[in-house]
């Protein structure tokens, strides 16, 4: 009679383990079949491949084993026993516990240590921010400060220009020149020469007085009427006046003092007509003096 064994998954984990077939049908061998193992060469075959073909004819012989062996090791195919270790299992829980609460430890330091880098961080912050409070507030009370003694200086500049001007007008009104006479001469010709109408340029000449405390230009304009009192004008004229002009004068001095004026007329002669012209000379806008002279 052929020993027969059914496959079982906690006694036979390795055969499971290496997917071993039927070297005949090539069927993979699994839980429940029921095979035998020549007791020869150990070959594991179905029971029914092992009674209709290869019993008798593996190696020779009828004889089955009644365990299956573990080739590897050329020993029978022992079932594993576990083994409940209580003690084990608390010495591993024990571990894990001490593992988890160094791990927590650890975390909840780092955690109170970000926390008090954070806190550390809002009081600077907060710091910061009443400083820079602060120095807005001082910045602006600068700033109106400024403006207040902007204000003033501005104030006190106007009121200084006002009597710089006032001061100015009236050392201008006290500091003068007296003219003592006005004299013309024909411009090839000398004072006192007859001036005839074929003249080009009459050129006057002043005699002053100075009171002036120190030399300072002046301008004089100057208005020309004919016998008929009508202005004589040119194209460059000023409004209102024959011609103008800055001389300057001499400061003040017990001697008279001469002033050659420039010349009025033109190139080609004959720009003042038979008569008696008048010459006025002004300065501020006042009439300061005047003479005539008459055209042959």
């Amino acid at each position: 009679m052929s020993n027969s064994i059914i496959i079982n998954r906690a006694k036979h984990p390795s055969i499971l383990a290496d997917h071993r077939v039927d070297p005949v049908t090539r069927n993979l061998l699994k839980v429940g079949d029921e095979v035998c193992v020549c007791a020869k060469c150990k070959t594991i075959y179905l029971k029914s491949v092992w009674i209709n073909s290869k019993k008798s004819t593996c190696c020779n012989q009828k004889g089955t084993l009644s365990y299956i062996p573990n080739t590897e090791y050329g020993k029978p195919e022992i079932t594993p026993i576990i083994t409940k270790s209580y003690q084990n299992h608390c010495i591993i829980f024990l571990l894990a516990t001490i593992v988890f609460a160094n791990l927590f430890g650890y975390w909840y330091y780092l955690y109170e240590k970000e926390q008090i880098h954070k806190i550390g961080l809002y009081d600077t912050i907060e710091s910061l921010d009443t400083e820079n409070y602060e120095l807005k507030q001082g910045t602006q009370k600068l700033k109106d400060q400024y403006s207040e003694n902007l204000k003033t200086a501005r104030q006190a500049s106007v009121k200084l220009e006002s009597e710089i001007v006032t001061l100015r007008n009236k050392i201008n009104s006290q500091q003068n020149i007296s003219i003592l006479g006005i004299y013309f001469k024909p411009d090839s010709g000398s004072y006192g020469d007859k001036i005839y109408t074929s003249v080009k340029y009459i050129r006057p000449k002043i005699t002053y007085v100075s009171s002036l405390p120190m030399s300072r230009e002046m301008e004089f304009k100057i208005k020309i009427f004919d016998s008929n009192k009508i202005l004589k004008k040119g194209k460059l004229s000023p409004e209102g006046y024959t011609y103008s002009q800055t001389s300057k004068i001499e400061s003040s001095s017990s001697n008279f003092k001469d002033l050659i004026l420039n010349g009025w007329g033109n190139r080609r002669g004959y720009s003042y007509k038979k008569g008696v012209h008048t010459y006025e000379l002004w300065h501020d806008e006042k009439k300061i003096h005047f003479s005539y002279f008459t055209v042959n």
